[in-house]
């Protein structure tokens, strides 16, 4: 949560909310840096969460809540659909959120682009071992988050109108987000998860009782 709330508070106001329900069910994936004495530094991390997990727990998944929230109707209809549609099919959905690095980390440039790298590589491991069948996520267009989701697979989420635009995100102090989707990773996304298998292979998971 510290690495969140340092996070956040580098690149939005003081009340944008970095932690919601769902970061109490998500699955955190956390970089971090082993020190001199042992100690882990945490430098990135982002969450998962599916829709059937927030379904049984009764929260709303979060980009549907993120639409919801805004009165953004063409979002939340698209993404109703959207659920339906992998629901009928028994396919598996998940949310990637929450996004966010250490800010010293995040203005060492070179530092920030290789953690970039690792966390797409983990992004394509952590899906396909969890059987994944898409993922849906928030792009920032102010931090250019979206460019990042693009080269690991995401579009921009789609309708009958065509893309579907920005809308503010009310947990972050109105900041305009836009929905993106992924069916299927890139090969970049590929390549850099098979770059860091090594990583990946000496995870550390810790799971709740």
């Amino acid at each position: 949560m510290d690495l969140k709330l340092q996070g956040y508070s580098s690149e939005y106001p003081p009340t944008a909310l970095a932690v919601d329900t769902t970061d109490f069910i998500a699955s955190h994936v956390l970089i971090a840096q082993e020190e001199e004495d042992g100690d882990l530094s945490l430098l990135m991390g982002y969450k998962w969460v599916t829709s059937d997990l927030c379904s049984h727990y009764k929260i709303d998944f979060p980009p549907l809540a993120a639409a919801k929230s805004a009165c953004a109707s063409r979002h939340e209809k698209r993404l109703r659909q959207l659920l339906s549609d992998y629901e009928r099919k028994g396919k598996r959905v998940g949310y990637i959120g929450s996004w966010t690095s250490r800010p010293d980390v995040r203005a060492d440039r070179d530092a920030a682009r290789h953690l970039v790298q690792i966390a797409i590589g983990m992004h394509a491991r952590f899906a396909q071992d969890h059987a994944f069948d898409g993922c849906i996520a928030l792009g920032v267009p102010r931090l250019k988050t979206e460019r990042i989701e693009a080269s690991a697979g995401y579009e921009l989420l789609t309708d009958e109108e065509g893309p579907l635009p920005p809308f503010p995100l009310g947990n972050l102090a109105g900041e305009p987000v836009i929905l993106m989707h992924l069916q299927e990773h890139s090969a970049t996304a590929q390549s850099l998860a098979n770059e860091h298998e090594s990583l990946w292979r000496q995870r550390l998971s810790l799971e709740q009782e």
